[in-house]
């Protein structure tokens, strides 16, 4: 059904992200494509996708078949009905401004009708529990809804072959089972599957087959969690939300955050974490209540004043990017701090320091 064959991709001015892959896999198969970050995953999906070369260039080698052909030699009206890919970033993988319209567009793409189109997105929204999403504008889903729309969108043609890179990364734990069992499902009616991930996946036990990409990474070292101190109190929430629009309002939170303190959020996904979050950095205003960051409201703050008290990484680590290479990005962070271009050291205890003159997209 899908083969893979001596294949090999390098990015342009990089070392092959990976070489000599081989995999044969057959109607209603499952592989988990495993392995540390940066080691290929990605990539390998984007040319299973026939994304690399008819979207991403690179230096290639080998051949991806469906069913004996080449992927790159299936008509773009008809990958729909071949191939479902979910990205990495599922807010990159909308064009349309609703999850319906998305889901509309992708099968009028394919030259349906407008009364199969009209049957086939109700079909799936009530599928893949979008009702409640299927309205919204996709910039005020959250990660886990975000990425519950796109594996609906994914699946929407009905395709033979379904990518997952990372689906998992956004769902909460009640949502990671229902994919897990709705894939086994379609896998029984002839779905096949590749699906990347480096962290524990909910399909572990439904693989028929793993392929591992990179170097192997040992098990990290445990993380010893600071005691939370009793005073120095750094940031207050008391009864604040926020309404991305009429009824739609999320909150009211309660938080308090002590100096030196580590806190998770932990909650279903759209419950409200990332808008939580959003409210601390002052990048939403609350609706109703008061946040307050030592001491002030922090959207009141000037953005490098802000900047020097609070740091945030976003969900979508493509929301940082602005430069041409990684080391720029933290050269135009320190002058508009008014402090003096940082050193490699801090990549390099990152373990990315090798990649200080990469281009953040790459």
């Amino acid at each position: 059904m899908l083969t893979l064959e001596g294949l090999g991709v390098a990015h342009h001015g990089r070392e092959p992200s990976f070489m000599d892959v081989d995999l044969e896999l057959d109607v209603g198969e499952i592989c988990l494509v495993e392995g540390a970050s940066g080691g290929g995953k990605s990539t390998l999906l984007r040319r299973v996708a026939g994304l690399i070369p008819r979207v991403h260039g690179a230096r290639l080698a080998g051949e991806v078949r469906l069913e004996g052909r080449p992927v790159t030699a299936i008509p773009l009206n008809e990958v729909p009905a071949r191939i479902g890919y979910m990205p990495q970033d599922p807010e990159t993988a909308f064009v349309a401004r609703t999850p319906r319209r998305e889901i509309e567009g992708i099968l009028a793409n394919t030259g349906a009708t407008p009364r199969r189109i009209q049957a086939r997105t109700q079909e799936v929204i009530e599928r893949y529990g979008l009702t409640h999403l299927a309205g919204r504008d996709v910039a005020t889903l959250s990660g886990g809804e975000a990425a519950r729309a796109a594996l609906a969108c994914a699946l929407a043609g009905d395709p033979d072959l379904l990518l997952l890179d990372e689906a998992t990364a956004q769902l909460d734990r009640a949502t990671s089972p229902w994919l897990a069992g709705m894939l086994e499902d379609a896998a029984r009616q002839g779905l096949t599957v590749v699906a990347a991930e480096h962290a524990p996946h909910p399909l572990g036990e439904l693989a028929h087959y793993r392929m591992h990409l990179g170097p192997a990474s040992s098990e990290p070292e445990p993380v010893r969690l600071p005691a939370p101190p009793a005073d120095g109190v750094l940031a207050e929430v008391h009864g604040a939300s926020h309404a991305y629009a009429p009824g739609s309002r999320l909150g009211p939170f309660e938080l308090t955050l002590h100096a030196g303190e580590v806190v998770a959020l932990t909650g279903p996904n759209g419950a409200g974490k990332t808008t939580l979050l959003h409210l601390l950095a002052g990048l939403l205003e609350p609706t109703e209540g008061r946040v307050h960051l030592a001491g002030s409201p922090p959207g009141e703050r000037k953005a490098p004043e802000l900047a020097a008290q609070l740091g945030i990484s976003f969900q979508h680590p493509a929301w940082h990017i602005t430069q041409d290479t990684v080391a720029q990005e933290l050269t135009v962070t320190s002058r508009r701090l008014g402090r003096t271009s940082p050193s490699t050291s801090l990549l390099d205890a990152l373990g990315i320091g090798h990649l200080a003159q990469a281009h953040p997209w790459d």
